[in-house]
């Protein structure tokens, strides 16, 4: 399986985020299958990463109104499934703040 990684290009003025990341070398972790220790591990990485943030910035903005079946990996110390909630969610508070 080919691992998807985010291809943004950098500006070449700032560090790129993912050069700092706690699973750069280890990539194929946070895409885990849907045993719970494996995601667990994807989490853990995450949890001690400092460009976390970033990630997950990153990954809600590729996936954008993608469906929840349409996300994969753990990115920011999200599920793809928790991500899509996550979107859900602000989507709907946004409307309602309109």
């Amino acid at each position: 399986m080919k691992l998807l990684r985010p291809t943004a290009p950098t500006t070449g003025r700032e560090e790129d985020w993912r050069e700092r990341a706690a699973c750069i070398d280890q990539p194929e972790a946070m895409y885990p299958d849907s045993d719970a220790t494996e995601i667990q591990v994807a989490k853990a990485l995450c949890a001690r990463c400092p460009v976390a943030a970033a990630c997950l910035a990153e990954a809600m903005r590729l996936e954008g109104s993608r469906g929840r079946d349409g996300r994969f990996g753990v990115w920011g110390g999200l599920t793809g499934p928790e991500r899509y909630l996550r979107y859900h969610r602000s989507a709907r508070a946004r409307r309602a703040a309109a």
